[in-house]
């Protein structure tokens, strides 16, 4: 009964990751146009002294 409910579970989790992959890849912006160069934001997370 517990491997049962395990494999049930498991291809409901891979149906939930291919619907979302599916979405990410369909509703991705296709256009880089709107993306800024990299600032004091990103050198902020990364650590990076900005002196």
């Amino acid at each position: 009964m517990g491997a049962v409910v395990a494999i049930i579970i498991l291809i409901r989790n891979l149906v939930i990751a291919g619907v979302l992959a599916w979405l990410g890849i369909d509703y991705a912006p296709d256009d880089k146009s709107d993306m800024s160069e990299a600032g004091p934001q990103s050198a902020l997370i990364l650590g990076h002294s900005i002196k």
